[in-house]
């Protein structure tokens, strides 16, 4: 079994357009691009998550999160272990990236906003590669000028 510990943990993109006028409901597409550069020498990870929400109007919603994470990890000793690795890097991860997105949310007028994890399997871990998307669709309510 690998040993993922977060050491810490930054937000180094946060975009968010938010041009809503008028109440009513708001059909919000939700997509996650989730991906792990492994440094074995010096027992380091970097992780990094994007979420992404959007109306299909984009100029009218979006918002876009991207939370890096540093991880110390050990018992990488094969690519199994390699994978059980980057998906535990995404559980440990993630409630932060939906903390962030629940409190951005309420604080533009949007009732919260909570993520829906995705349930990772080893297939969907692309060594080398770009991270694969992942996409939801979600309906919320707007409410210009109040609080939450």
């Amino acid at each position: 079994m690998s040993k993922v510990e977060l050491l810490g943990y930054k937000i180094s993109r946060l975009d968010l357009v938010n041009n809503l006028e008028e109440s009513g409901e708001v059909r919000l597409s939700d997509k996650m691009e989730f991906s792990v550069k492994f440094e074995p020498e010096n027992s380091m990870a970097v992780a990094v998550l994007a979420q992404y929400l959007e109306m299909e109007d984009s100029n009218k919603f979006y918002m876009e999160l991207v939370l890096e994470g540093i991880f110390h990890i050990g018992g990488i000793e094969n690519k199994k272990l390699q994978e059980e690795a980057h998906l535990r890097c995404y559980d440990i991860l993630f409630p932060y990236a939906d903390q962030f997105i629940r409190m951005l949310s309420m604080n533009s007028g949007l009732m919260e906003v909570a993520l829906k994890k995705k349930e990772l399997i080893p297939e969907d871990v692309q060594a080398g590669e770009n991270p694969k998307a992942v996409r939801d669709k979600k309906v919320i309510n707007f409410q210009p000028g109040t609080d939450g």
